[in-house]
């Protein structure tokens, strides 16, 4: 398959003799810890081509039972890599009662050796230790960052979180992103949302349904 650009799929054998694809550019793999598992590890330290990765997770709890099926380090192994975009989907882990995704530790870890990763998208939330992770030491092309959540009511109320504005200011050239309401607009609001400021960052919808949280960019102060 000499000309494939794109694959979508799960865990199969031979997965990992695809990286020969020279073309091969973007992969959505569904992420299982399987017998395979392994495979799709090696898969992903071969296939340095790649420039566009998303990783579905299938279960909220999935995290790598070893080391060598850790497929964000596998991702890093060589420090070669020419991904830019990378998106791991993790939304469920927010029913279980957890601080971050699984996953966060081996990402923190891999940024480092992700030199061309422009765009990072978390469906799932993050603690502050993400956020304070990301310098352009570590990340120094990264110019995107979305995280799903990272524990707070409203967008506004991110806003005034001393992680996210250290995250913006060590990080100039950095877009941040969190899906979230923009404001509070019920009577249970946030302290920063009871005290009015930012009236800017409100949208026209008085009040908005109970579902239209969107990905809001996060201003500087």
């Amino acid at each position: 398959m000499p000309n494939l650009r794109r694959l979508e799929c799960g865990m199969m054998p031979g997965l990992e003799a695809v990286a020969g694809c020279k073309q091969l550019r973007e992969i959505e793999l569904y992420v299982k810890y399987d017998g395979e598992a392994r495979t799709a590890a090696e898969f992903l330290r071969r296939a340095t081509q790649l420039v566009k990765l998303t990783l579905e997770y299938e279960s909220p709890t999935d995290m790598a039972p070893f080391s060598d099926m850790d497929f964000v380090l596998a991702l890093a192994t060589t420090g070669r890599s020419h991904l830019e975009e990378l998106e791991l989907n993790v939304e469920d882990i927010n029913d279980m009662g957890l601080e971050h995704f699984p996953q966060q530790q081996s990402l923190l870890r891999a940024l480092p050796r992700l030199p061309a990763l422009k765009t990072l998208e978390v469906k799932g939330e993050a603690s502050d230790e993400l956020l304070l992770g990301v310098t352009p030491a570590n990340a120094p092309a990264l110019r995107s960052l979305k995280v799903l959540t990272v524990g707070v009511k409203c967008a506004h109320d991110a806003l005034h979180r001393g992680a996210v504005q250290i995250l913006l200011s060590l990080n100039p050239d950095l877009k941040f992103s969190t899906h979230e309401l923009s404001y509070c607009y019920t009577d249970d609001r946030c302290a920063w949302c009871t005290l009015g400021c930012h009236q800017e960052m409100r949208q026209d919808l008085d009040p908005p349904l109970k579902h239209s949280a969107d990905w809001v960019t996060i201003p500087r102060l």
